[in-house]
């Protein structure tokens, strides 16, 4: 429902032991996520809103997959695959040293056709860059941290560290925190986000099957 307010959600964000050593701000921050995905999600009148506008699909790629603004800027539509619903995901870091695997995240359904349909518009080929400035360059992140700013204060939201607003990191926390909330195991999270903090044996050997990964995909809530 657009506009719906997360208090049960905050309170879950609270108490869960992951999250809870920044829940002071996070909690907010989430909020504030949120309201910017159902304004983007539920659409609006203005162009930049539009379910199909590069802003759009760019938030809500970021929120439904929680990948990081660095990983969405390095996407190539070989990257995407819509017929099988994977995002394969490979930082700067990676891409240089090949230190540590491509990772992949499946295509949530409420996604999916956001996807479909920017990517029949644009006619990218293989190598090109799914999310570009006008002359197909890598996107600019600061850019696009001006344009969430604005779309922020046009729902009266705080934006920046310095005042604990929204940040284009906030939708890493916000797709964590819905998949936390929608009781998706730990360690599923880890595998899609990337995260290798948790250097226990049952973590080191842990492996998440393509069929595993798409049930559990389904099951979270946004």
């Amino acid at each position: 429902m657009c506009g719906r307010q997360r208090h049960a959600e905050v309170l879950a964000l609270a108490e869960h032991p992951r999250l809870r050593r920044r829940r002071t701000h996070a909690s907010l921050r989430y909020v504030f996520a949120g309201r910017v995905v159902d304004r983007v999600r539920c659409g609006h009148s203005a162009h930049r809103y539009r379910s199909t506008a590069p802003l759009a699909v760019t938030i809500a790629t970021l929120a439904f997959t929680g990948m990081r603004a660095g990983e969405l800027q390095l996407l190539t539509r070989a990257s995407i695959d819509l017929d099988q619903r994977w995002i394969t995901i490979e930082t700067l870091k990676a891409k240089l040293t090949r230190v540590r695997p491509l990772r992949r995240v499946p295509i949530h359904d409420r996604l999916l056709p956001l996807l479909r349909a920017y990517l029949q518009e644009r006619k990218l080929g293989p190598t090109n860059n799914v999310f570009n400035s006008r002359n197909m360059k890598l996107i600019d992140l600061r850019r696009l941290n001006e344009q969430v700013k604005a779309v922020a204060a046009s729902l009266s939201i705080p934006v920046g560290r310095a005042v604990d607003g929204l940040v284009v990191h906030s939708f890493h926390h916000f797709f964590e925190t819905q998949a936390v909330n929608s009781n998706i195991p730990q360690q599923v999270i880890d595998t899609w986000l990337g995260h290798t903090s948790d250097r226990s044996m049952g973590a080191h050997y842990y492996r998440l099957s393509d069929g595993d990964s798409h049930t559990m995909m389904a099951r979270v809530q946004f």
